[in-house]
């Protein structure tokens, strides 16, 4: 497989969880910050749904949140990396170590996340990552994700879910906390959690 094609740093860095929970951009105009009254779901990344997440990708966020280093800006290689990337993995992890998924949120795609086995030696642990479009960052939609990721990680039979992230990630620090995650900070600065997952998470 292509290099740029391969698994790498997408994703997983701490980088990841922290858009999530960035404030929402001073332009963007107000919105109402329950997203208990959004419909949110994550969703298989088909042809339709991947040029919508291409779109919204090259539009509302930064190139570097969503692909490898691979030019300064949006440029065809990125997209192309972008597209290949949710192409084979579309087969999910009976069929590899990765399974992505788009958000959508009211019928609009936002972002995408992954699940990864990071570990063959703990096949039972998932590892998770996440970014959002920045207009639908600081809406309170961090929590709610969350909450559908380790739904899906539950069902495909992991016991636990590990997240990165960085110590003054006081938001993230704080969702993490709430679903129940336990966390030990790094001598570097980030922060590993892990969400043990059982029968409530159904």
């Amino acid at each position: 497989m292509d290099e740029e094609i391969a698994p790498d740093s997408w994703y997983a860095t701490s980088r990841r969880i922290d858009q999530v929970m960035d404030a929402a951009p001073a332009s963007e105009p107000a919105r109402s910050k329950d997203s208990r009254k959004r419909h949110v779901e994550l969703v298989s990344v088909d042809e339709d749904v991947l040029d919508e997440l291409v779109k919204v990708a090259t539009s509302d966020a930064a190139p570097d949140e969503v692909t490898p280093p691979l030019g300064d800006s949006w440029n065809p290689r990125r997209v192309a990396w972008l597209r290949a990337y949710h192409r084979h993995r579309r087969s999910g992890l009976k069929g590899g170590e990765e399974e992505t998924a788009a958000i959508r949120v009211d019928g609009r795609i936002v972002g995408a996340i992954r699940l990864h086995r990071s570990d063959s030696e703990a096949p039972e642990s998932l590892e998770y990552g996440i970014w959002l479009a920045r207009s639908w960052r600081g809406l309170g939609l961090g929590a709610t994700v969350l909450r559908l990721i380790v739904r899906r990680a539950y069902e495909l039979g992991a016991l636990r879910l590990i997240a990165r992230t960085t110590a003054s990630n006081s938001p993230a620090i704080a969702t993490l906390r709430r679903a129940g995650a336990t966390l030990q900070q790094r001598g570097d600065g980030t922060v590993h959690a892990e969400i043990p997952l059982d029968g409530e998470h159904r």
